[in-house]
């Protein structure tokens, strides 16, 4: 698990005083998560005592890990001395940590995890006559817009760390993802895979299209009927592109769906490479995903 990589082994200390190490155990309490999280496990699960149940959810864990090991402050608010600015700074950076959990759910991959679940699946996990391109490329496009609010804040920030100047508990919840969906396109790559359908992602455009077309009508006669019966002129119907103007959208966005996260992504992608210098931050990123080479499928949960 990311955090004990980087922080090293948690112990916790029982009520009746003897220490404990605290394991990370992906495929352990499978009944509790299940009963807990029905159709969301496997998720991370971490034992913190003998009798209560497993604490879940990567984030709560990696809160649990720092508190535990004393490495609360220096990770939540390093750069702060005064308690209100400490306490501003800890959320600025806990609000990051929030920030994948908290993506508005879509149709096609969900949140942020559900998305870089499908890259690792269709990337190594599955078998090679299973990994789907189109399942990938979407996958892929939704991990890199989600992405678009911390390119901003790193842009502004000069993409030194998340909610602060220095290392912390942000860039180590929200860093790993990101390195690791770069990862998975970089080995996508590298075996051959493609890593953009454009088939699938015009189908989309059109589909989406349609149905905004169908939305704006909806819309509009809802409106002539409400004009009508308040004895006032009929609103104008809405606009439809012509074939021409919906080809040229449609190559637009092709031409910029396949820039590659360092053209799309410049600020995001530096402050990870920054973040794999450190060696702890790296090995959280490689040691996880080597597992998946050789670990059933359904033991993992990306949260």
């Amino acid at each position: 698990m990311h955090c004990s990589s980087v922080l090293g082994p948690t112990q916790v200390r029982y009520a009746d005083g003897h220490l404990n190490p605290v394991p990370f155990e992906a495929a352990s309490h499978v009944q509790d998560c299940a009963l807990l999280f029905p159709g969301r496990y496997p998720a991370p699960a971490l034992q913190i005592s003998k009798d209560a149940a497993p604490l879940l959810e990567t984030n709560a864990i990696v809160r649990f890990v720092v508190r535990a090991k004393g490495y609360y402050d220096k990770l939540a608010a390093p750069d702060s001395n005064d308690e209100l600015d400490k306490a501003v700074e800890a959320a600025s950076r806990e609000a990051w940590m929030d920030f994948a959990l908290c993506q508005a759910p879509t149709e096609d991959t969900g949140v942020m995890g559900a998305a870089l679940k499908a890259l690792i699946d269709h990337a190594v996990r599955l078998p090679p006559e299973e990994r789907s391109n189109a399942e990938f490329s979407k996958a892929d496009l939704a991990f890199a817009e989600a992405l678009a609010p911390v390119e901003a804040h790193l842009s502004r920030a000069d993409g030194v760390h998340l909610g602060g100047n220095a290392f912390g508990i942000a860039d180590l919840a929200l860093g790993v993802q990101v390195a690791r969906w770069l990862w998975c396109r970089d080995t996508r790559a590298a075996t051959g895979f493609a890593t953009f359908d454009e088939a699938s992602f015009r189908e989309k455009l059109v589909a989406d299209r349609e149905a905004a077309v169908a939305a704006a009508k909806e819309a509009h006669a809802a409106a002539v009927e409400a004009a009508s019966a308040a004895g006032k002129d009929a609103p104008e119907p809405p606009t439809e592109l012509t074939a021409e103007e919906a080809e040229a959208a449609d190559a637009a966005a092709v031409v910029d769906a396949t820039r590659g996260p360092r053209e799309k992504l410049p600020a995001t992608c530096a402050w990870v490479a920054r973040l794999l210098e450190r060696p702890a931050f790296a090995s959280a990123v490689w040691a996880r995903e080597a597992a998946h080479h050789s670990r059933p499928t359904q033991f993992f949960g990306w949260r």
